[in-house]
């Protein structure tokens, strides 16, 4: 399996057992990975902790069974987890903004269950930037001219030098050195 199966497989089990208990050792073992490992790439890919995750799709959830009629707080709070209805009180009215007595459809916050899709397109439009010629004895990088060599014309550049035979002339034939430069022969 690779990680966009094991991750699908992972929000499937969170989402069938979303009133139960759940850690996410348990979650990481299920997908046959350590725990750690498993939490770097939820969070990498996701977007958020399996924390997170759980916390928002559980009070979205208490959200959608608190607009059925003769639902109680209280029921609702203990069938997701909370101990007490005052914890579960001050989530809700951190994620959603209003407190659970005052939920209603208007001014909720749904947070749908994640599913991953790969859609690869395109990517950067490649510029190109003609350059005359190149000046060898120049820093990295920079023509005579001072116009900025970029991506590949550097690489290119900088390999070309490599490849150029090197000459051990000296000032008197005229012949260039490695290079480029002039050698100067000392006759002291």
């Amino acid at each position: 399996m690779n990680w966009v199966q094991l991750l699908s497989s992972a929000v499937s089990y969170i989402e069938e057992h979303l009133t139960d208990e759940l850690k996410t050792d348990e979650i990481a073992s299920r997908s046959f990975v350590s725990s750690s490992h498993f939490q770097l790439v939820f969070h990498l890919v996701m977007g958020l902790t399996v924390g997170e995750y759980i916390r928002n799709r559980r009070l979205s959830s208490a959200a959608q069974d608190l607009l059925q009629p003769g639902s109680r707080i209280s029921e609702v709070a203990r069938r997701y987890g909370y101990e007490t209805q005052e914890s579960f009180s001050k989530a809700f009215t951190r994620f959603h903004g209003v407190p659970p007595s005052k939920a209603r459809h208007s001014n909720i916050r749904f947070f749908h269950p994640m599913s991953i899709e790969i859609n690869v397109k395109g990517g950067f439009e490649m510029t190109r930037q003609f350059v005359d010629e190149f000046y060898w004895n120049e820093p990295a990088g920079r023509s005579r001219a001072g116009r900025s060599l970029v991506g590949r014309s550097r690489a290119r550049c900088s390999r070309k030098a490599s490849r150029r035979p090197r000459n051990t002339g000296d000032s008197s034939t005229g012949r260039r050195g490695p290079g480029g430069r002039t050698r100067m022969s000392s006759t002291r």
